[in-house]
């Protein structure tokens, strides 16, 4: 992760996803941690729900929502949802 990111215990929870899940190809039970996250305003997850509907994993490929909560993040502050959502735009 991004050295940015404030430690808090959402940091902490969305790392644990990454290494349990993430890494190990589970990426199901990795999209529905990160959903909890983000359904709760974390702006980290919101941007990695974006990432997850946009490759397909763990979820339906969908751009539609990728880009919500892509915009989600980008409002909330995350400068790679920023980064992202700018990407889309070009």
């Amino acid at each position: 992760m991004v050295g940015y990111y404030a430690p808090c215990p959402e940091f902490d929870a969305c790392n644990r996803l990454i290494q349990e899940y993430f890494q190990t190809g589970q990426y199901a039970q990795c999209f529905q941690g990160h959903l909890a996250l983000a359904e709760r305003g974390y702006p980290l997850a919101e941007c990695q729900v974006g990432y997850f509907y946009y490759e397909g994993l763990g979820v339906e490929r969908d751009l539609e929502k990728s880009f919500q909560w892509t915009r989600r993040a980008a409002e909330h502050g995350d400068r790679d949802a920023q980064y992202n959502l700018a990407d889309c735009f070009y």
